[in-house]
């Protein structure tokens, strides 16, 4: 028996719309694989390119990526009223760090920041997602400390990514 639909079709309109914006403004614009936009959403290459062409339903967790990397919530892109499922009992403990710490719109001087320097500036998406997610504790800095936690950390990420 196949899975009961985790979004309704005008809410999976929406997701696949942002995976688009996605794809096209932080991946395909600055020459980067759908297998990099997939360890982004932590999905496989395979499952982008079917995201990419509509044949792919993301769940909840990879739709909040597809969200985070389009700079909103889940909630943002498809309103407050889509049909949250029950929470298993393994998962309390990441429902109350999003109680604790939200979505990521608790940081409104970080989304000033990455306006402010989107024209000058381009973090990767894992810095801004981990950025979001609270890697810097629930702390909101002013705009400029924020560019610098974010500089600090695009150069860790990237040496991880290599290796070093």
């Amino acid at each position: 028996m196949p899975a009961k639909p985790v979004f309704r079709p005008e809410e999976y309109e929406e997701i696949v719309a942002a995976a688009h914006r996605v794809w096209q403004t932080q991946f395909k614009a600055h020459k980067k694989t759908q297998e990099e936009m997939a360890l982004a959403l932590g999905i496989t290459q395979q499952s982008v390119s079917n995201l990419l062409r509509g044949s792919y339903h993301p769940g909840i967790k990879v739709a909040r990526a597809i969200a985070n990397l389009d700079g909103k919530t889940l909630e943002q892109l498809i309103g407050e009223d889509y049909a949250k499922p029950t929470v298993p009992p393994v998962a309390h403990a990441e429902q109350a760090a999003t109680a604790a710490y939200g979505s990521g719109a608790q940081f409104p001087n970080l989304t000033v920041c990455l306006q402010f320097h989107s024209s000058s500036k381009q973090w990767s998406p894992w810095t801004v997602a981990a950025a979001r997610a609270g890697f810097f504790g629930n702390t909101d800095f002013a705009p400029p400390e924020w560019s610098g936690k974010l500089d600090h950390l695009e150069k860790a990420l990237e040496k991880a990514r290599k290796g070093i």
